[in-house]
């Protein structure tokens, strides 16, 4: 490991991840001529981009385990249980909300898409990339921690499986289960995992701290986080400082039963939002009427969500 050099850390931990061995394909633009190395026995895995749609009608002959539509947005799991696996934990949520927040506070729409408003590191490539980079290797990080502290579930009982996440900060903590403990144990099967394991320093998580980057308790800042991005993702123009306030009551009130269930709180919201969204009309006017009763709404949903947390507290 050579003092200040970027590329002998990125050695040390493992990277880069040999994803693409023997038996996997990787093509950024696929042509109509290569379609049938995707279905090739020889082939076992494969990421690739294409804009020909006749791709979309051999989806049964190529072993498509998920679809990504890059132009509306939308992911279509083929393969239910990897699905199941890649399933976001608390953790993770937060810390995308924090990214898309800051992608569109500083996305200049009008001028250079590629380039952030008033040309900040905030919200550029580099910025993006060096968030992902975080998350990455704080990942391996924490997975040699709870290597080296035997704090390595036994993966044979369903129990130690368990997706409750953002405990109190111990040095006996294991980190992993902020990433999904159920995503690991099937990373641990792979090839790819052997291969990082075997060549790979036992003490990285000396010189990278583990963690992960969106751990930490739920603050009312990452709610008003959530909200503001599905807002924006409805493209409603009214004032959102209103509806800050009448969050922040809401909330207020409830420290307790989030404290004791705030694993449970961003599924409360997303319950909070489904309702919002079937209710919610097409015009501007519907949602100006909707967004003025958004307050007695989210008073209701609160009680609601903290009579829940707190019975289950008690059970």
């Amino acid at each position: 490991l050579a003092n200040g050099d970027k590329e002998s850390l990125l050695r040390f931990m493992g990277l880069p991840l040999r994803l693409f061995e023997k038996g996997s394909f990787f093509q950024p633009y696929l042509p109509l001529q290569q379609i049938d190395i995707l279905s090739a026995k020889d082939t076992h895995s494969y990421v690739c981009g294409t804009t020909n749609q006749i791709f979309f009608h051999h989806k049964s002959n190529t072993n498509i385990d998920v679809l990504v539509n890059v132009e509306s947005g939308a992911i279509e799991f083929y393969n239910q249980s990897l699905e199941y696996l890649v399933n976001p934990t608390l953790a993770d949520r937060r810390w995308m909300e924090k990214i898309v927040r800051v992608v569109n506070d500083t996305w200049d729409q009008k001028g250079n898409i590629g380039r952030p408003l008033q040309n900040t590191f905030l919200g550029s490539d580099d910025h993006l990339r060096a968030l992902f980079e975080e998350y990455i290797l704080s990942l391996l990080s924490s997975m040699r921690h709870a290597q080296s502290s035997s704090l390595m579930p036994d993966f044979t009982h369903t129990d130690d499986m368990h997706e409750e996440v953002m405990e109190d900060d111990d040095r006996r903590r294991n980190y992993l289960s902020d990433y999904g403990m159920r995503w690991l144990m099937a990373w641990r099967e792979t090839n790819n995992f052997a291969l990082w394991d075997q060549y790979t320093d036992h003490e990285i998580y000396e010189i990278v701290e583990p963690g992960h980057p969106g751990m930490g308790n739920i603050s009312i800042v990452d709610i008003q986080n959530t909200l503001s991005n599905r807002f924006r993702d409805l493209q409603l123009k009214q004032n959102l400082a209103p509806l800050r306030q009448t969050l922040s009551r809401a909330m207020s009130g409830s420290a307790k039963a989030i404290s004791s269930g705030r694993s449970k709180l961003f599924r409360g919201m997303d319950t909070i939002w489904a309702e919002f969204e079937r209710v919610i009309g097409s015009t501007a006017q519907q949602a100006g009427r909707l967004l003025s009763s958004f307050s007695s709404f989210l008073s209701r949903k609160q009680r609601e969500i903290s009579q829940a947390m707190e019975v289950q507290r008690l059970n």
